[in-house]
């Protein structure tokens, strides 16, 4: 949620790598610090998390900061880069409402290339338009598919953030899902390694905006409509899973352990 509870999400980062010695972490909705009494080197929200978590390297492209990728000292970073995804013409008078500044804008997946011994990882951060339907978020995750796939490096996957998948039907919810990650499982042999458990919750949308702060609202009257749109999916072998209540976001967070070719584990989280 841009950072609105962040000091209170940081107890939640540090749990998680003391308790599962992280490896990475993907973070959505980062934002620039406002504060010039912060560290220099603390850029972003997401830098801040980084020196929290003790010598982790946070990539995140200064030009669009809203992805952030936070990666273990042990890991080498081999390249991070941007894949533009495909743009909506324009927003309906009701996507205006709950758009902040009620503008279409450039959507971003951040993919990262890491190595640890012989073995290349590559990390996938993304978070799909909100605006639009599921069949324009399933066009950005071809987009991010293509993209892989044109530079070679679509094996040894982990991709994972905020689809947005959003259905009135709680019953269809993971077959949304499926369908709608099918283009990169498909180009990197991977599948969701995540439970379909609801991440998202509107009733915890305490941001701003005045359509968020309705539907805070609306949720404290107990009426909500929660979905999982948080996904982690991968062509590695998936040791477990699992899923945090952060009540200070609008959304869950979810980790997934995955085993390594070399025979360690990786384990990885999106937040």
């Amino acid at each position: 949620m841009h950072g609105v509870y962040l000091k209170a999400l940081l107890g939640y980062y540090r749990r998680l790598a003391a308790e599962h010695r992280l490896d990475v972490l993907c973070l959505q909705e980062n934002v620039p610090l406002a504060s010039c009494a912060e560290p220099a080197e603390a850029r972003t929200q997401a830098h801040l998390v980084g020196q929290t978590l003790e010598s982790f390297q946070c990539l995140c492209q200064p030009d669009h900061p809203g992805l952030a990728t936070l990666v273990s000292p042990a890991w080498q970073v081999e390249e991070s880069f941007l894949v533009p995804l495909p743009r909506l013409e324009r927003l309906s008078w009701v996507e205006r409402m709950y758009i902040a500044g009620g503008v279409v804008k450039q959507k971003y997946a951040l993919v990262s290339v890491l190595r640890k011994g012989p073995h290349a990882l590559t990390v996938v951060n993304f978070h799909l338009d909100t605006a639009g339907d599921n069949a324009h978020r399933r066009r950005q995750v071809a987009a991010i598919a293509g993209a892989l796939s044109t530079r070679g490096i679509a094996r040894h996957v982990v991709a994972c953030g905020d689809t947005n998948a959003f259905t009135w039907s709680r019953t269809r919810n993971g077959s949304v899902l499926a369908e709608l990650m099918e283009p990169l499982c498909s180009a990197a042999g991977a599948k969701l390694c995540t439970e379909l458990s609801a991440t998202h919750f509107f009733a915890r949308q305490r941001e701003p905006l005045l359509t968020h702060r309705l539907l805070t609202w609306i949720g404290k009257l107990g009426i909500d409509h929660p979905l999982a749109y948080d996904v982690i999916c991968s062509d590695l072998e998936l040791v477990r899973s699992g899923q945090v209540v952060t009540t200070e976001s609008d959304h869950d967070l979810v980790y997934a352990k995955l085993s390594w070719p070399s025979a360690s584990a990786i384990r990885h989280s999106s937040g």
